[in-house]
């Protein structure tokens, strides 16, 4: 089970699949970790800590932008799949991110992230399904209906900051974690 976010724009059609994964016991991580990153031209694939993630909605959003901003030559990195851990975590340095939102042997739960230009959504399902066969994950559906409140970005938000957003609760949460996401390309 993925969820598959199509975008057309300027000529492109970038695709954005998002799978929530268990990691089994008979899962090399090394070998898992060695898969990340670019697949071809036009794809890469990036595994997130499940802990990272406040929300699916922060997930897609921060997708989006690292694809966007590697895309039109704004990006902080020189690949979307590290940019996407920069913008998830709101950290300008790689290393910070990679710790708070990358996947390490103590992992459990993650997201495989699929980034791609230009590609079909079929070939894009075959791959994913490939990467999970030969990785021994298990697509854990529940994963998504979560909100994590001790996402890094999420304890980061103040009072005041949700006492000036208009919502429920959590939207005024989830509101402010985009933001924050969003700071890594401000400079103060």
């Amino acid at each position: 089970m993925s969820i598959i976010v199509n975008y057309k724009e300027d000529q492109r059609k970038l695709i954005i699949a998002i799978v929530p994964v268990r990691i089994s016991k008979e899962t090399e991580i090394e070998e898992l970790i060695r898969d990340i990153g670019k697949v071809e031209e036009g794809l890469w694939f990036q595994l997130v800590n499940a802990k990272a993630v406040f929300s699916l909605k922060h997930l897609v959003f921060s997708s989006y932008v690292s694809l966007k901003k590697y895309l039109s030559r704004e990006s902080l990195t020189r690949n979307p799949h590290i940019e996407l851990l920069m913008v998830l975590t709101g950290a300008r340095q790689i290393g910070n991110a990679v710790n708070m939102a990358g996947i390490s042997k103590d992992t459990k739960k993650a997201y495989l992230i699929v980034l791609s230009v230009n590609k079909e959504r079929n070939y894009i399902s075959e791959i994913i399904e490939s990467y999970v066969k030969k990785h021994s994950l298990n697509v854990d559906k529940e994963l998504i209906k979560t909100f994590n409140m001790k996402a890094p970005l999420a304890t980061k938000i103040t009072t005041e900051e949700l006492k000036s957003t208009t919502g429920t609760s959590v939207e005024k949460l989830e509101k402010n974690i985009m933001l924050k996401s969003l700071s890594i390309y401000f400079k103060f």
